[in-house]
């Protein structure tokens, strides 16, 4: 009797173990892309210029340094403002009187800032490290203004 139920069992076993080995499996596939969009951008930083106390005896000097940090391999330009003379070639601090400055791209005080057009050009390296640039400001001698704080605002303006 053994023998018969392990045969009918047999039997009835193998049909459902060919079924299941013997189905193949059915597959789909589509592709998709992964994608980003790096836009040209630049921030710059300009610190201020403070030129203390002003004597009328002496010239008096002083710079600020610029930063301008970019896209990688971005070239730019940069425009020192007008501020509030809104003349790039007459510049004044305002305060109980008005005080003549000049602003120079160099050491020397040989380059003033352009009356039109850009002071400064440069491109930003592979790695996007700021690139910087040193303004330079001189308050000349023998002006004659009364005491009192004096304040210029100048905007800079990179373009990229």
């Amino acid at each position: 009797m053994r023998a018969l139920i392990l045969l009918t069992f047999a039997a009835t076993a193998l049909p459902l173990l060919i079924t299941a080995s013997g189905a193949t499996a059915q597959t789909a596939t589509d592709t998709f892309e992964v994608r980003a969009r790096v836009t040209k951008t630049c921030t710059v930083v300009a610190n201020d210029i403070d030129f203390g106390v002003y004597n009328s005896s002496t010239a008096s000097r002083s710079s600020n340094t610029m930063s301008v940090t970019c896209t990688p391999g971005t070239s730019f330009q940069i425009q020192v403002g007008s501020g509030g003379s809104g003349n790039r070639g007459d510049r004044y601090m305002s305060g109980p009187g008005t005080l003549r400055y000049g602003l120079f791209k160099d050491g020397g005080y040989t380059q003033p800032t352009e009356t039109s057009g850009n002071d400064f050009t440069g491109t930003s390296d592979p790695q996007g490290t700021p690139v910087t640039f040193q303004l330079y400001g001189q308050i000349l001698a023998s002006q004659t203004v009364p005491a009192g704080n004096y304040l210029d605002t100048v905007t800079v303006t990179v373009t990229y």
